[in-house]
């Protein structure tokens, strides 16, 4: 999945040539979803096929700039406003994309394919198809905005639960797309959840607590409840009053306070044990979440 995911923001590099890159994703451990920011000089973009489902979202545009595209023969266009949502299914072949003036802050979201099998397989009648959503501009969807926003803020300010919060909003992002964006919704029936007993979800904290140093997946904890992905996020939440990411992250902050407390291990290393890819994200989490650096908790303890 991360070497799937890897040749996507490659993708990002063959169909955007000319886009100055701001963030990606590359490097952050997710899995089941991958983006990037990118800034879009006004010109024309080259013919492509994508083979993954595309979500852009503008996070800047005041309506003076339009794109009009053409896949498989429709042709749309929209005005970019803060705020304005494309979606690209796999296999469409986009012949001709427009920009008429400069863009910045573009928000890409790559969705892999089997993402949206797994999810049918565990919710519907059918199976769900990637291909199944629609070629869209211009779409008016405010959850869909709320999950690409929280994935934007996740890309721009890494946190420590950063993994288990984009395998949450891949998984939440599916299920919006197939439940409200695909050509045929008939069967589409999304069925009650397993519950979460104390057993099991004991099981799931105390796996936590023995891997709270390691690279944790919505799947990883998933596996060890018995639930699917999707399930296990929702059923977790009910049960512990937060969702899995956030509660992962406050573990580790815990132990981030326990290792600067005991005053052996280096900063950089506590950084990257508690899930970080940069020393400087960890700090800015960490000022975040106690109030002080880690330099000055570590000297007041």
């Amino acid at each position: 999945m991360r070497d799937e995911l890897a040749a996507f923001t490659g993708h990002g590099e063959w169909k955007f040539p000319d886009a100055g890159l701001l963030a990606t994703s590359v490097g952050r451990g997710w899995s089941g979803v991958a983006a990037e920011m990118r800034n879009h000089p006004a010109g024309e973009i080259p013919d492509i096929v994508s083979e993954h489902l595309e979500i852009t979202l503008a996070l800047a545009g005041d309506g003076s700039a339009t794109v009009t595209r053409r896949g498989d023969g429709e042709r749309q266009e929209a005005r970019v406003t803060t705020g304005a949502i494309w979606l690209c299914p796999p296999a469409v072949r986009e012949d001709s994309i427009r920009i008429s003036g400069d863009l910045s802050r573009i928000l890409h979201i790559y969705l892999p394919a089997d993402r949206f099998g797994d999810l049918g397989g565990r919710l519907a009648s059918r199976r769900l198809s990637a291909s199944a959503i629609r070629y869209a501009s211009d779409v008016d969807d405010q959850v869909l905005l709320g999950l690409g926003m929280a994935l934007s803020a996740e890309l721009a300010e890494e946190t420590s639960g950063g993994r288990l919060l984009t395998d949450c909003l891949s998984l939440a992002l599916t299920a919006r797309l197939a439940s409200v964006h695909a050509g045929d919704v008939s069967a589409w029936a999304d069925a009650a959840p397993g519950g979460l007993d104390p057993r099991r979800l004991q099981r799931v904290l105390d796996f936590i607590e023995d891997n709270i140093e390691a690279a944790l997946g919505i799947e990883d904890l998933a596996a060890i409840a018995c639930l699917s992905p999707f399930h296990f996020a929702r059923a977790f939440k009910v049960a512990m009053g937060v969702p899995p990411h956030r509660y992962v992250a406050g573990r580790r902050m815990s132990r981030a306070k326990s290792l600067l407390a005991g005053g052996a291990v280096p900063v950089a290393e506590i950084a990257y044990r508690c899930g970080f890819s940069s020393v400087s994200s960890f700090g800015r989490a960490f000022k975040r979440a106690s109030g002080v650096s880690p330099a000055a908790y570590a000297a007041l303890n």
